[in-house]
């Protein structure tokens, strides 16, 4: 499962009291066992630890195991791709979150 920034994106700069409500709807009805959050709006909340939660490039591409959700899956906390057109340094980054999001997802339908 993927969850996108652009579906937390808070609207005109001015950040609601949870930008990313749909995801706890969508995250306990498929309950997915992988996650890949893409940007930091998207891993504060997959995270449940929100503004705490490490950085988005000190995280990136590592596997975080979810807690406080109704059931455990694994988070891999991606780099937003925006973030690369602005900086393409960091197409590494990229590359390897959604590498190590590819490797295990597959692993999981083995």
């Amino acid at each position: 499962s993927i969850i996108n920034v652009i579906s937390c994106l808070p609207v005109r700069d001015v950040k609601p009291p949870d930008v990313c409500a749909w995801a706890d709807k969508w995250i306990d009805h498929f309950k997915p066992p992988l996650v890949l959050a893409v940007g930091k709006q998207a891993w504060q909340k997959v995270s449940g630890m929100g503004e705490r939660a490490p950085g988005i490039m000190k995280m990136n591409g590592t596997l975080v195991h979810a807690s406080g959700w109704s059931h455990p899956f694994g988070i891999v906390p991606c780099v937003h791709p925006a973030a690369v057109l602005r900086d393409m340094r960091l197409i590494h980054e990229l590359d390897r979150a959604v590498g190590k999001f590819a490797r295990l997802f597959e692993a999981s339908l083995a």
